[in-house]
């Protein structure tokens, strides 16, 4: 999958804008591994902004490797992460490279700086607080609410390509994707209406073989696109659902599809 790497450095954020309200405070530790952590506001330029609605950015903290993953806002991210006490940094973030534009890019941009800014944080079951190296609050997460497989109508918003990229869905498709519990999958493929066995075992899941109407697709690039997601759909080998989005990957860990729920 064609990604790019974030160097995470020694970026501090400022945090003296008059007027603006900015929490402070420093880290105690605790514990990072469990929940999947959902952004719930972010600092930039100084000032502490909500997440906007519709923008989901995450992590997911995984032991004993010392890795962090999740959405940045728009792309997927991987990279690792240290943690000693209070202590918190981040190493080389690499992401996927779907084109972001709005609110999304705006809260990708400043999430990612701020991984970089990261030295100390507070956990605790409800809450987890990073901070900088001056004390402010950076990034604040709440744990993710379980979002169920089934009964969901998922909307794709990457596509594995299956040449090593993950690219944002064609302009006027709207590949999707519902679950049900006797083990089937159905949906729009972009053109197609598809259907086709889905057994799921825990994080594990299995798709296909899937069936399609032959409608031919309006454009070239559709038809490429619709390809590649019943490709990537059949790919996948395990899920895993959270605030509101869901991500296919493969047995190596690439991603196959990325979805939301609408």
């Amino acid at each position: 999958m064609r990604t790019r790497s974030v160097i995470v450095g020694a970026i501090v954020i400022a945090a003296s804008l008059v007027g603006c309200s900015v929490l402070s405070g420093g880290g105690t530790g605790g514990q990072l591994v469990g929940p999947i952590w959902v952004l719930t506001a972010y600092q930039h330029d100084g000032v502490t902004t909500e997440v906007p609605a519709g923008v989901t950015a995450d992590a997911e903290f995984q032991a004993p490797a010392s890795t962090v993953r999740g959405s940045a806002g728009c792309n997927s991210y991987q990279g690792s992460y240290t943690a000693s006490g209070a202590e918190l940094t981040f190493g080389v973030m690499t992401t996927t490279l779907m084109a972001c534009v709005g609110p999304a890019s705006e809260v990708e941009a400043a999430f990612l700086a701020n991984l970089a800014a990261a030295r100390t944080y507070t956990a605790t079951p409800d809450s987890l607080t990073i901070f900088d190296d001056g004390g402010a609050a950076i990034l604040v997460y709440a744990p993710a609410a379980p979002t169920a497989l089934e009964g969901v109508t998922w909307h794709a918003t990457g596509i594995n390509n299956g040449a090593g990229g993950v690219a944002s869905v064609v302009d006027g498709t709207d590949p999707t994707a519902t679950f049900d519990a006797a083990g089937t999958v159905a949906g729009d493929a972009g053109c197609n209406q598809y259907n086709g066995a889905a057994v799921v075992d825990g994080n594990s899941i299995a798709i296909g073989p899937l069936a399609s109407t032959k409608r031919l697709c309006a454009d070239e690039a559709a038809n490429t696109q619709e390809n590649a997601f019943l490709a990537a759909l059949q790919a996948a080998t395990t899920f895993e659902a959270r605030a509101g989005r869901m991500e296919l990957r493969d047995a190596g860990g690439a991603l196959q599809v990325s979805f939301e729920a609408r």
